[in-house]
């Protein structure tokens, strides 16, 4: 790799998605006028490069998914008035500090997007997010996942109203948020801050969110019952994801005239009937609601959802029969329907179903096994135990 140092002129020095594992030379500092230097996706380790620092003309910068390790201030790059687009990720987590905090610093560039995931952002310092990016008034994606980072979430950070992707997932953040934050951010279309330890209600502003395509609050500790502002003004809404918090109450009917692909609610207290869950999303694909407390039938309204894969409501209240419109679910790859109040008979499963995983144990279900499951079906798991069934089991 070092003849490339020789290569005074060169501007556009890209070889991401291979598998170059060597250390990066110390000469390349001579390629000066170079504006895009783009290393992501290979094998390469040692200590992150210091001749960056020479490199005052590059506009992008990547060493996006590399192994390298040791320390990395960035203020070395201060002076690096013309970047516009920074991105580290280590594979090698555990051996990489990235430093924004070791001194005083201003920078002079201006980035657009920044992606610092899985860097031990300013380790043992117990700072929150790096203040040099409240000096950054241009930013359009933000990645900080996977950092550790401990305190609250700033407000100064949101107050940027270009920001379409905020990730600050994987992280130590606690506190509430700020109430108005679907206000400081009308354009994001993708906000994940799951995995943190945030608490409180969900702020009703999200809503203002016009853009939102995913959003991601999963796996924190929030409670109280979903804002109506949520579902009647997010009509982009694409995937939610709710998982693992104290959250409570009706599932809302308003998600009815929402075009979802992938429903997360498992893990909470959320009550109501399946039918207002369903609504007439009928382009889910994914619906998890394990462990929560929704009641009644499964409705026979559910055969419609024929493009649904996965169908996860184990641990709830359901009770009744399964319906025999079940069978029209053409694309379903997944069915959880285990430990609820379910009797009957297993209804006839179409041959036409891709179902691999079916899991209907501990319910009070009766009857025979149907011949479907073993003939027409290509099931890698099934489990029926703890239920009523006689008869002859069919031969697998």
């Amino acid at each position: 790799m070092t003849g490339l140092c020789k290569l005074k002129d060169l501007v556009e020095l890209d070889i991401s998605n291979n598998m170059f594992g060597a250390k990066l030379p110390e000469c390349l500092s001579n390629l000066t006028n170079l504006r895009v230097l783009e290393l992501s996706n290979n094998l390469l380790c040692g200590d992150f490069p210091s001749f960056t620092s020479n490199l005052t003309s590059l506009t992008f910068l990547s060493l996006y998914g590399n192994y390298m390790q040791g320390s990395f201030s960035l203020s070395t790059l201060a002076n690096h008035s013309n970047l516009h687009h920074l991105y580290i990720l280590s594979k090698n987590s555990t051996g990489v500090h990235i430093e924004t905090e070791k001194t005083k610093w201003f920078p002079k560039f201006q980035l657009k997007t920044l992606i610092l995931k899985n860097c031990n952002l300013n380790k043992h310092k117990g700072i929150a997010i790096p203040t040099f990016l409240s000096y950054q008034y241009n930013l359009i994606l933000v990645d900080l996942s996977g950092n550790k980072i401990v305190g609250s979430f700033p407000s100064w950070l949101i107050h940027n109203h270009n920001i379409n992707y905020l990730d600050i997932s994987n992280n130590n953040l606690s506190g509430l948020l700020l109430e108005d934050i679907g206000i400081f951010l009308p354009n994001v279309t993708h906000l994940n801050f799951s995995w943190n330890s945030f608490e409180g209600n969900i702020p009703s502003s999200i809503g203002k969110m016009k853009e939102l395509l995913l959003l991601d609050l999963s796996q924190n500790h929030f409670s109280g019952e979903l804002p109506e502002q949520l579902a009647t003004e997010l009509n982009e809404l694409k995937y939610l994801k709710l998982s693992n918090n104290f959250l409570h109450g009706n599932i809302p009917k308003f998600f009815n005239s929402l075009d979802m692909f992938g429903l997360f609610l498992n893990n909470n207290n959320f009550s109501g009937t399946l039918e207002d869950v369903l609504g007439n999303s009928t382009t889910l694909t994914v619906l998890s609601i394990t462990n929560n407390s929704i009641s009644g039938k499964i409705p026979s309204s559910i055969g419609t959802f024929s493009q649904m894969q996965v169908l996860l409501m184990s641990g709830n209240q359901l009770e009744g029969e399964i319906p025999i419109e079940i069978s029209n679910m053409s694309s379903l790859q997944i069915l959880d329907i285990s430990q609820k109040k379910l009797n009957g008979s297993i209804p006839k499963f179409s041959r036409f179903m891709i179902l691999r995983f079916l899991y209907l144990q501990q319910n009070d279900l009766s009857g025979s096994i149907p011949s479907e499951l073993s003939k027409g079906l290509e099931l890698q798991l099934l489990d029926l135990r703890e239920n009523k069934f006689s008869g002859k089991i069919p031969n697998f």
